[in-house]
């Protein structure tokens, strides 16, 4: 079993003059692995649905399928020192109503997209709060996107928005400037790093600081998180550093959920049977 973790900070890099400017989304429901609850159909709009059913015999699980991402270096791109291009990956959502053990599974599918019968190599990063979900997407050309990414300094210009091992952050067209022509950054939407996994090793996903691969380039990668109640965003794509393959590349996502509770539980347990040992030595 793969469960690697890193909390690291990096971020990625492409030239502003190529970058892609499709809009960054959840697809609707259709890449929300849950488990929440659609207030009305279409909506778009969620409230937290209870986990406290789950145990670690029947935990919750998702998988969604039949996914594509429009390259195999979108994830690696964003583990250089500037910015990617959010348009080379894929976003996925969910919300926990409760702490819970979070196990994250992508696997590649050959069978899907114009690259069929290649295997993409994926890698995803774990972060803490949404993009937009309202009727303006957030996306890398976005004049408040623009705007924020020249205040961060060296290097410029950045291919996008974003950051593989860090927080980031991106807009919509929904913000304005001022009467002065300045933006309000507080309208940004903010990600927050939690960790990531990556397929293989260094040989394809770079040299980067903090990477944390698995070490076995098998189309697999799988991660477990311990979270507290709240809002995720799953952001995945290829792990091919060196490559510039725009094919599009097969994959599928899963979320197993186990609430906190047990995994605490079978912590609390643990701990009292060794310390028991440990006075039972004395």
């Amino acid at each position: 079993m793969k469960l690697k973790l890193s909390q690291t900070l990096c971020i990625l890099s492409v030239g502003a003059m190529q970058v892609a400017s499709g809009h960054t989304t959840y697809g609707g429901t259709a890449r929300n692995l849950g488990p929440n609850i659609e207030t009305a159909p279409g909506s778009g709009v969620f409230v937290p649905g209870a986990i406290s059913g789950a145990t670690a015999a029947t935990p919750y699980f998702k998988t969604i399928a039949n996914q594509t991402v429009s390259s195999n270096f979108g994830w690696a791109a964003g583990t250089q020192p500037v910015y990617g291009d959010a348009h080379r990956i894929r976003a996925f959502r969910f919300t926990l109503a409760e702490a819970g053990l979070a196990t994250i599974q992508v696997s590649a599918d050959p069978a899907r997209g114009t690259a069929a019968g290649a295997a993409i190599m994926p890698a995803f990063s774990l972060y803490s709060g949404l993009l937009s979900t309202g009727s303006s997407a957030d996306y890398d050309t976005a004049g408040i996107t623009l705007a924020y990414l020249q205040t961060l300094g060296a290097p410029q210009p950045r291919r996008g928005a974003f950051s593989s091992l860090g927080d980031w952050k991106m807009g919509n067209d929904a913000s304005l400037v001022d009467g002065s022509g300045n933006y309000d950054f507080s309208q940004l939407s903010s990600l927050t790093y939690l960790g990531h996994v990556a397929d293989g090793s260094s040989a394809n996903f770079g040299f980067a600081s903090g990477i944390q691969g698995d070490g076995t380039a098998d189309g697999v990668v799988r991660a477990s998180f311990s979270l507290p109640a709240g809002n995720y965003s799953l952001i995945l794509g290829g792990a091919q550093i060196d490559s510039t393959d725009l094919r599009t590349y097969g994959f599928q996502a899963s979320l197993t959920v186990i609430p906190e509770p047990s995994a605490l539980l079978l912590a609390c347990v643990s701990v009292c049977a060794l310390f028991r040992r440990r006075r039972q030595e004395l």
